[in-house]
């Protein structure tokens, strides 16, 4: 019994000795998964996806864009007009032009071109001593005009109509420049509200136009054909002494 003992381990040692060699030599077999096409995506892994750009802005849109701010820039400084208080000129100018209307100039709009406007009622009738004969058909014209620094005298004249006898009337008027822009005087101002150098400029102005308006109707009075009847219409300066 024990003799026999070792020749069965032996025999088994070489059987697994066998086995062992024949799983070696064996081929491996070929996995499942080779058979499988290459490109089979993994399920766990997202795949790749570029973004989607951003779409260009068209020539269009670019075009429409410009048609349309130009037309809004044209309207735009085609509304706003030049500011009639650019000059001592302009704003006599504007004041006369809406004193020969029939219809009656808003007070609020005269007050804001007159510097230190006098009540209402003093006003209106300064007023009134120029729109009557315009009224009437008599005609004006900017005669003459001085400027120095921030003061300035301009002469209007008022010519009768050519069916009613009279002679030109001449009238000074004083203007000063108030942060940029030229106001009329029509009565008394306050000496406090102004420095020497502007007070020094009117008087300037004022001595000229004192001189000038004489000169202005000594020269019209030379001239042959001037009636000497006179006509209704501003008899006095509507400008501050």
């Amino acid at each position: 019994m024990f003799g026999r003992t070792p020749l069965r381990l032996l025999g088994l040692g070489l059987a697994v000795i066998a086995l062992v060699i024949g799983c070696e030599e064996s081929p491996a077999p070929t996995p499942e998964a080779t058979t499988e096409p290459t490109s089979r995506p993994n399920p766990f892994v997202t795949p790749f996806k570029p973004p989607t750009p951003l779409p260009l802005p068209t020539p269009a849109t670019t075009r429409s864009a410009t048609t349309t701010t130009s037309p809004a820039t044209t309207r735009t400084a085609a509304t706003k007009g030049a500011d009639p208080l650019a000059t001592p000129e302009s704003a006599l100018r504007a004041l006369l032009d809406l004193s020969g209307k029939k219809q009656v100039p808003s007070l609020d709009t005269i007050i804001s071109w007159v510097v230190e406007p006098p009540p209402d009622e003093e006003l209106v009738e300064k007023l009134n001593q120029i729109r009557r004969p315009l009224l009437r058909g008599a005609t004006w014209e900017i005669t003459d005009s001085i400027t120095h620094n921030t003061a300035a005298v301009v002469v209007y004249t008022i010519k009768p109509p050519p069916d009613k006898p009279g002679k030109p009337i001449r009238v000074p008027t004083l203007l000063l420049k108030r942060y940029g822009r030229w106001k009329m005087v029509f009565g008394e101002i306050t000496p406090m509200r102004y420095t020497d150098g502007e007070k020094n400029d009117m008087i300037f102005v004022m001595d000229w136009g004192k001189r000038r308006v004489p000169e202005l109707d000594a020269g019209a009075a030379s001239q042959p054909g001037v009636a000497s009847q006179p006509t209704s219409g501003p008899t006095t300066s509507p400008t501050a002494p």
